[in-house]
């Protein structure tokens, strides 16, 4: 009989830290002071004029983006909610990315119990490039 044996992990605790450690690296103040990134702009104007009648618009004269109608879509639902344009883009691509924290947790604890649920889901939140990526208001973290 083994002498040291780890107790066993209570998972609401252990979702309660990693949402936790999730509002803390991603900050909505952090969010929203940040200037526009490379093409976010272009994405911000199509946003703001698309409808569901129409998926095609122009920004600044030019056709618009038609690879992801549905993220312009989304964004241009919360801007006419009252959220601003830069914060509904940088939302968006934030919320994919902890969607998919959730499912890479379900599907780790599923196979391999609690404590390689919660592992993998702050190594798939805690990764550089991914920190880096999902700040950024571009619609290619909804392909993640």
């Amino acid at each position: 009989m083994a002498i040291y044996t780890e107790k066993e992990l209570r998972p609401h605790l252990a979702v309660l830290f990693l949402v936790a450690c999730f509002f803390f690296l991603f900050s909505m103040l952090q969010i929203g002071d940040r200037e526009l990134y490379w093409n976010e702009g272009l994405h911000a104007a199509v946003a703001r004029e698309i409808s569901f009648q129409k998926s095609t618009c122009t920004a600044h004269g030019v056709i618009s983006l038609q690879e992801f109608p549905l993220f312009h879509l989304i964004a241009g639902g919360l801007i006419k909610f009252g959220i601003p344009v830069v914060l509904s883009l940088r939302l968006i691509s934030i919320s994919c990315l902890f969607l998919l924290a959730i499912v890479v947790g379900f599907a780790a604890s599923r196979q391999h119990g609690v404590r390689a649920g919660i592992v993998s889901s702050a190594v798939m939140i805690s990764t550089i490039s991914v920190l880096e990526k999902s700040l950024e208001g571009y619609p290619n973290t909804m392909m993640m």
